[in-house]
């Protein structure tokens, strides 16, 4: 009831997820079909440029820098979007310019290979930009619309799981389309999944919401939460280690294994972690990974290349859900959408980042890359044990 999850939330404890809703699960699902569809090129298309395109390692990095960047691109424009038009037309028109992105790819073959560069970029941008808005509406407006008030953090932090698991189920789907069914397929199928996700969303039905007046066309509201910005910077900081290893990594072993992380991690969330101290997580979390890091610099049995991902997997994951609600706490009245987005940005920037890096100045130096992400752990802890932690508490507004 209502004074369960308020006592949960004030006690800063995981959420138990109790959500029934047929109109949550299917935006969920959608989020989930929509995150695989991007995830599922991340260990496929930079191989398949370099083989095939013959692009240096250093232009894939840029593909990666660009979609970053595009993640940005439209936030601002986020609010005006949602309240001019119907917000479930956004998401559903945004989706439909993916699948035009992610199909134009098997066309790269009929371009010049010095045209492949400019218009690789292109497509990373815009996929970028279009996937972001997407995914701020989805999570700061679709998916908090379909849920009473006091459910609203449980739907957060359930739906934003369901985003977490497609990292490892789409490059999982990825490489076993590709390599049975090749490249073209592979495209088909991650359209596919755009496909689905719009047929999710349509059949949800919201409510018609007159809009504000004076509706400014640039604003940070559902974009970026200016009080939540040095959480964003460590939050960066996890997820751009994450995204350093998948630059080195794109085997089935390593995406199965960290999957096996995720789920350990939500049985941890829910039963070990219930009364522990707020900072618990974030600090196992950390270790873990650190933990895994280490072994994979000194050790590389079959036992490691099994454990590693695990601890990977499960340490990422904790600190990313115990972020999102701190970031849920430093929002004011009305800001939820608009912590939700910053969060969102947090993490997938820093993973385009930390792909940038990988493909840029670690290709084939795994043991680099792997002091690389040791380290990226190591500033993380430090930024959080001796300043994020301190300041979260003195700023929270919840």
């Amino acid at each position: 009831g209502l004074g369960d999850v308020y006592k949960r939330q004030t006690q800063n404890t995981p959420i138990h997820i109790n959500l029934w809703h047929r109109e949550f699960w299917m935006l969920s699902l959608a989020n989930l079909f929509l995150c695989m569809a991007i995830y599922m090129l991340l260990p496929i298309v930079p191989e398949w440029l370099m083989k095939v395109h013959h692009t240096a390692h250093w232009q894939v990095s840029y593909a990666f820098a660009f979609y970053a960047v595009g993640l940005f691109f439209l936030g601002g424009f986020c609010s005006y979007f949602v309240q001019k038009y119907r917000r479930n037309r956004v998401c559903r028109v945004g989706i439909f310019i993916m699948i035009v992105c992610l199909y134009a790819m098997t066309f790269f073959h009929r371009l010049e290979s010095s045209y492949v560069f400019w218009a690789v970029n292109m497509l990373s941008f815009l996929l970028g930009a279009v996937f972001g808005l997407v995914q701020m509406v989805l999570s700061s407006t679709l998916i908090i619309d379909v849920c009473e008030s006091f459910r609203r953090t449980e739907a957060n932090y359930a739906s934003s799981w369901f985003g977490r698991l497609a990292l490892s189920l789409g490059p999982i789907a990825g490489i076993i389309i590709s390599r049975f069914l090749g490249f073209n397929s592979f495209i088909v199928a991650s359209v596919l999944l755009c496909l689905a996700a719009v047929l999710l969303i349509y059949g949800v039905k919201f409510p018609f919401k007159a809009p504000d007046d004076n509706i400014p066309l640039y604003s940070l509201d559902r974009f970026f939460l200016p009080q939540g910005k040095w959480l964003f910077v460590n939050l960066m900081l996890v997820s751009m280690l994450l995204g350093v290893l998948l630059s080195i990594f794109h085997t089935l072993t390593f995406y199965g294994m960290m999957l096996v992380g995720f789920a350990f991690a939500i049985l941890a969330q829910k039963f070990v972690f219930v009364n522990a101290d707020l900072k618990s997580e974030t600090v196992t979390g950390l270790l873990a990974a650190s933990m895994a890091l280490l072994l994979l610099l000194t050790r590389r049995q079959l036992s490691v290349d099994i454990l590693a991902p695990a601890l990977i997997g499960f340490g990422v994951s904790l600190i990313a859900s115990r972020f999102q609600l701190f970031f849920i706490k430093l929002s004011k009245h009305c800001q939820r959408g608009t912590s939700q987005s910053s969060y969102f940005l947090a993490w997938e920037s820093g993973l385009a980042l930390g792909l940038s890096v990988g493909w840029g100045y670690l290709y084939s130096q795994e043991q680099l890359a792997l002091f690389v992400a040791l380290g990226l752990a190591i500033l993380a802890f430090l930024y959080y044990q001796f300043f994020t932690h301190r300041w979260y508490m003195e700023n929270k507004n919840r």
